[in-house]
């Protein structure tokens, strides 16, 4: 009996061990479910900026794209701000796939998706929300500088593409009001190369026009040492065709030929030279 209850005595603390790591383990997975279940959101703020918008752009009366007013599309934009917004605080996540999901759902329940609103007009129009601060400064300088038929259109993909002709590397911010970070075009890892400027137009022209007149003349040039080389081979195959008896009596028609080939191979100077100093010496020979 004593065994008995001391075997008893041995296997408690085993057992409330055990139990109490039994313990920990339900708490800590009532912790995790804690954690999956989300705390509600409240995005009824949201909610009634898109219904706003929803009206502007599709209620009764509503104009034309071309006719809608720049007052307009701020409000649209504003909606568009309101559902990311709105999908960020249901999912925590300022992008990714999550965020596309509950930011979808918000356009569909205000009717300002594809159906509705085309996607490059909502992307230019969320860069022009999330910049407006800046676009509005630059609005009241260019309503006092320009004309009125001057002026950039009401409409967004404009208004943004002016906006960045105007302000060349200009510091863009996302929708939830973030500097956005350069974008380099080099992949992880890769060496940055510089790419050199481009050659200006004119400068072009002028560099093609000059390779192109020393490429005629070096051709000009090759095609003048042909010929040469041509009439050089032609006297040698003329002195050939001569015999030992034309050469120690030649004849007028001979002495003709011969000045001939060397006007062909040294100019007309030198001939006449060799003709005169070859008749002198057929004449001296005959005298004798």
């Amino acid at each position: 009996m004593v065994g008995i209850m001391q075997t008893h005595q041995q296997e408690t603390p085993k057992a409330e061990k055990r139990s109490g790591k039994s313990g920990k383990a339900q708490a800590k997975s009532d912790k995790t479910e804690g954690k999956a279940q989300a705390k509600p959101v409240d995005t009824t703020a949201f909610e009634s900026i898109g219904e706003r918008a929803d009206e502007a752009l599709n209620g009764t009366g509503a104009n034309s794209l071309r006719a809608k007013t720049l007052e307009m599309w701020w409000t649209v934009g504003a909606a568009l701000q309101a559902g990311h917004q709105c999908a960020r605080a249901e999912t925590g996540k300022s992008s990714g796939d999550e965020h596309e999901v509950k930011f979808e759902a918000f356009l569909k329940r205000h009717h300002l998706d594809d159906k509705h609103l085309s996607k490059n007009y909502r992307t230019n129009l969320v860069r022009c929300q999330a910049n407006r601060g800046a676009i509005d400064k630059w609005l009241l300088k260019v309503k006092e500088e320009t004309d009125y038929a001057k002026r950039p259109v009401n409409n967004p993909v404009h208004l943004w593409s002016e906006f960045l002709a105007a302000h060349p590397g200009f510091a863009e911010k996302n929708i939830f009001g973030e500097t956005k970070k350069p974008k380099t075009k080099t992949k992880s890892g890769a060496r940055h190369t510089v790419k050199p400027p481009r050659e200006p137009l004119k400068a072009q022209v002028e560099r093609l026009e000059k390779e192109n007149n020393d490429l005629t003349r070096r051709t000009a040039q090759a095609e003048a040492a042909e010929e040469t080389l041509k009439q050089k081979q032609a006297v040698h195959e003329r002195r050939s065709t001569i015999s030992d008896e034309e050469r120690a009596n030649p004849t007028p028609e001979t002495i003709a030929q011969g000045a001939e080939a060397i006007i062909q191979q040294f100019g007309m100077v030198f001939a006449v030279q060799v003709a005169e100093l070859i008749l002198s010496m057929h004449v001296a020979k005959k005298a004798a």
